[in-house]
């Protein structure tokens, strides 16, 4: 029992938590419940922090005995089957009260995972390697590790058509539908043919026929209502705009699926400056989330309804809950996220005053940034930092953060056009603000361009003001009124505590030509109509 033990032992790279070894000398059908232990006594297991380990040597010497007896494949599937049941045990608790211990339990496991993923897909074992890629997706979701989920996704999906079962089906569509429609960001969306548009209909034609609903995996429940809003909102023009996600009535959900989609909604209204939805839609993810206990959930609620306290000018009111978000998504998210939260109090702080803290906290967070080695999240914090610094006026070393900045996009295989939006757009300011205002100009149109590819509403709205302030560095106030218009409009309200806007209007109100509007526009404003700002 010992010797079969370490054998099968040898193909856990990870080795193995003291609190499961019971359940794998079950499954390996071992008498002895302590084997490992005894191993550990005589010295061929290591016993530290409540995992058993081995040192390569001794695996090494193990897959070797294996591959001599002919067992090592036997072994390997051991190995997979045993991950993929703790996997789904663990999955399942991964979107409740006990996110924070699942969690660490898939990053504990993460080379014992890749390890059973590798064999499910090279033996091929279909139905083992949709359970295992299932099991994992929101982990690789909430830990922002997308390219890792692509790379799995893509093995799996052409093998999901073997395996049995309607989530298999749902994955093996899914994967033919991406895979005919390469789609890296909304300029491709816009050029889909006539046979693309054909292909996915016939796609969502198949979704649809497969009874997913109640009951099924939680993701999977998902796919259908999300996978036919996109299909419908595509095509020429403003896409992004046209996404309408069904109310949770008409959908036949669980408890978690119905709070992913009052979140998803939230998320398109923000997109499309539909505030009024913006806030009841967060309020109720937020309430529905705080049901189940999902920390994760919580927190993007939390944020999502920050940004709407945050648009109303409640700035204390959002600071306070996006301070919570931060908390909740602290053990749990990836540095990038989390960077992406903190951004947004700095942001609260100074246009409350208190500069200070602000610094402080960008202080802080580049530290973090700096320590982690995360190229997106450095990349974050110093665009954050930046525009701090552009606004307190210390351009020397908002200007010092641009190579720093530059360096980190390399880490970004497909940069976001919003990424591109904001970096260009900082490097904009900063030639304002030094009084270069041909340079400014040159680096606004290029963000210009790739806020409006982008379709992200509040981006191109944000980006707006910018404009809006380049032109009353130009002494064109009457256009600098108009880009504010515009951006109320994207934003779905008027930012009066937004520092350019305030100059704007008191230089507005100064010549007698009329503040910005306050007011929402009623009738619809094309995005492109950013570029033609500049064009003036």
């Amino acid at each position: 029992s010992e010797r079969k033990a370490l054998l099968y032992f040898a193909v856990f790279p990870a080795g193995l938590s003291a609190l499961e070894s019971r359940a794998l000398v079950s499954a390996l059908r071992i008498s002895d419940p302590g084997v490992f232990d005894a191993l550990v006594d005589r010295s061929l297991l290591q016993r530290s922090r409540g995992r058993f380990r081995a040192l390569e040597t001794v695996r090494e010497y193990g897959v070797e005995r294996l591959s001599e007896n002919g067992k090592l494949a036997d072994a390997l599937l051991a190995q997979a089957e045993f991950m993929g049941a703790r996997a789904r045990e663990m999955d399942q608790i991964l979107r409740g009260r006990q996110i924070v211990h699942a969690i660490e339990w898939f990053d504990a496991e993460e080379d014992n995972l890749t390890s059973a993923l590798r064999y499910a897909t090279g033996a091929p074992v279909p139905e083992l390697a949709v359970s295992l890629v299932l099991s994992s997706a929101w982990y690789w979701v909430v830990r922002d590790r997308n390219e890792e989920a692509r790379t799995w996704f893509d093995l799996v999906a052409p093998l999901a058509w073997k395996a049995e079962g309607d989530e298999a089906r749902i994955i093996a569509l899914v994967g033919s539908a991406l895979s005919s429609v390469a789609m890296q960001d909304g300029q491709q969306m816009q050029s889909l043919t006539a046979e693309m548009t054909s292909e996915l209909n016939d796609f969502l034609a198949s979704l649809q026929a497969i009874p997913i609903g109640r009951g099924s995996h939680d993701l999977v429940q998902l796919v259908i209502p999300f996978a036919k809003t996109l299909i419908e909102a595509m095509g020429p023009g403003e896409w992004m705009t046209a996404i309408r996600i069904p109310e949770v009535e008409d959908l036949d959900l669980d408890p978690w699926p119905i709070a992913m989609v009052h979140l998803a909604r939230a998320a398109m209204a923000q997109n499309r400056g539909a505030l009024s939805e913006l806030g009841s839609e967060s309020t109720r993810s937020l309430e529905l989330f705080g049901e189940l206990g999902d920390l994760w959930g919580i927190a993007l609620s939390e944020q999502m309804k920050a940004i709407w306290l945050s648009t109303m000018g409640r700035l204390e009111e959002a600071l306070e809950l996006s301070d919570s978000s931060t908390e909740h998504m602290r053990s749990i998210t990836s540095s990038w996220d989390l960077t992406q939260q903190q951004g947004l109090a700095v942001h609260m702080l100074a246009r409350l005053g208190r500069e200070s803290e602000a610094v402080e906290r960008t202080q802080k967070m580049l530290r973090d940034a700096e320590e982690g080695g995360n190229g997106r999240t450095i990349l974050q914090a110093n665009i954050t930092a930046a525009t701090l610094e552009v606004q307190l006026g210390d351009l020397v070393s908002a200007s010092s953060r641009i190579a720093i900045v530059e360096q980190a996009r390399d880490s970004w295989p497909h940069e976001p056009p919003q990424v591109t939006a904001m970096i260009e757009e900082l490097k904009g300011s900063i030639a304002c603000r030094r009084g270069d205002l041909d340079e400014a100009e040159a680096h606004l149109r290029i963000a210009a361009d790739a806020a409006v590819r982008s379709q992200d509403q509040p981006v191109i709205g944000a980006m707006a003001i910018t404009v809006g302030g380049y032109a009353l560095a130009r002494g064109n106030v009457e256009l600098a009124v108009k880009a504010i218009d515009f951006a109320t409009a994207m934003i779905g309200a008027y930012d009066a505590t937004h520092p350019q806007v305030l100059a704007i209007a008191e230089a507005a109100q100064k010549q007698g030509i009329g503040r910005p509007s306050t007011e929402v526009p009623e009738r619809p404003i094309s995005l492109a109509s950013l570029e033609e700002l500049l064009a003036v």
